[in-house]
């Protein structure tokens, strides 16, 4: 129930900042602002201080995070999924919600932003299998396709997608891990 920070030459715990829930999210290092970003199961997105693990900001998202987050230096943001099925950017300064895109089930993928041509666009999967790609700035939608369509396994509710997109360095190919294709 905790986020630490680990000396990588002996083990030793430099840091160890509790969270009143699990840490399954992986924590996401920003090295201009000298921060972590991690998501918990106490529906919180935390932002710390590298150095100290004090805290910087938390912001609830409503619902349990297992995303990891993703640092998008020029825009200022974080991007993150929670099982609110929202894709949120949060101000890396103040943690305040810049928006919110919602899909129709748990979004658990790391989300990946674009380079190149797609720059201006972020990707995420969801568990209602669709793979979405949202602007950046607004959160608007620019196009979902359809990767892990039903039927999906009777005794699990979600099995859509919730591997994490990552693209080619020029922005023209998202490539992701479905269910049932």
């Amino acid at each position: 129930d905790s986020v630490l920070a680990v000396d990588s030459l002996t083990g030793s715990t430099v840091w160890d900042n509790p969270t009143e829930g699990f840490v399954d999210s992986t924590p996401t290092y920003y090295a201009v602002d000298q921060v972590v970003f991690c998501g918990s199961d106490d529906f919180r997105v935390y932002a710390l201080h590298a150095a100290s693990g004090n805290q910087k900001w938390n912001t609830s998202t409503g619902d349990v995070v297992y995303s990891s987050p993703t640092v998008d230096g020029d825009r200022q943001s974080v991007y993150i999924g929670s099982n609110s099925n929202g894709l949120y950017s949060m101000n890396t300064e103040t943690g305040e919600i810049k928006w919110v895109f919602y899909t129709t089930d748990n979004v658990q993928s790391k989300p990946a932003v674009g380079s190149g041509t797609s720059s201006h666009l972020v990707y995420a999967g969801s568990w209602d299998g669709f793979l979405y790609a949202v602007h950046a700035d607004t959160g608007a939608l620019q196009w979902k396709r359809l990767l892990s369509p039903p039927p999906w396994d009777p005794d699990d509710t979600g099995t859509g997608i919730d591997a994490s997109p990552t693209l080619t360095p020029a922005g023209d190919i998202v490539f992701i891990g479905s269910y049932n294709r």
